[in-house]
């Protein structure tokens, strides 16, 4: 949270964003914790069709409540094709891939990793596009501070993990 309120008020003028992304990190801890405890209960493949059917629901009730459900013709067989390829490649499957990673982490861990995506994003198009994405050196020392800290996390819950599987063999 220190990291994150240094962040914000280093970068103000992206105040928007950052609430927007500490919405959707909400939102996906939320999601990831609800995947957590039905994990096991069915399938991973069941888990993110309904997920994704119910994303589906949603947005369709969206667009026919406000009335811009005739503004989905507008869009071109292109740009449907790359929806298709992010929603399929980029979307279901990574979902796909992190409902069985809990079977090897904990939901904590998950939630970790998946909502730095966004610094993650951030420091990868400043490498690719250069000082057109540069941000202020606050931004990148908390970033890095999380980065560790999900490191160390790691670290912390392998070694207790490895302790208790001592100490249960000592027990035998």
């Amino acid at each position: 949270m220190i990291c994150i309120s240094l962040i914000f008020n280093a970068e103000l003028k992206y105040k928007e964003g950052i609430f927007y992304g500490i919405l959707c990190a909400l939102f996906g801890t939320i999601f990831s914790v609800f995947n957590g405890k039905i994990f096991g209960k069915t399938s991973s493949g069941n888990i993110i069709f309904y997920e994704i059917a119910g994303g589906w629901l949603i947005i369709s009730l969206f667009f026919i409540f406000t009335g811009q459900i005739s503004s989905l013709s507008e869009i071109s067989y292109t740009d449907i094709a790359l929806i298709v390829l992010l929603a399929s490649v980029f979307t279901a499957y990574p979902m796909f891939e992190s409902v069985r990673l809990m079977k090897f982490i904990s939901p904590f861990t998950l939630i970790l990793t998946v909502n730095l995506e966004p610094v993650y994003g951030i420091i990868l198009a400043f490498f690719i596009f250069g000082a057109s994405e540069h941000m202020s050196p606050i931004f990148y020392i908390a970033s890095l501070v999380m980065i560790i800290a999900i490191v160390i996390n790691g670290i912390i819950k392998s070694k207790r993990k490895k302790e208790d599987t001592i100490a249960e063999h000592n027990h035998l």
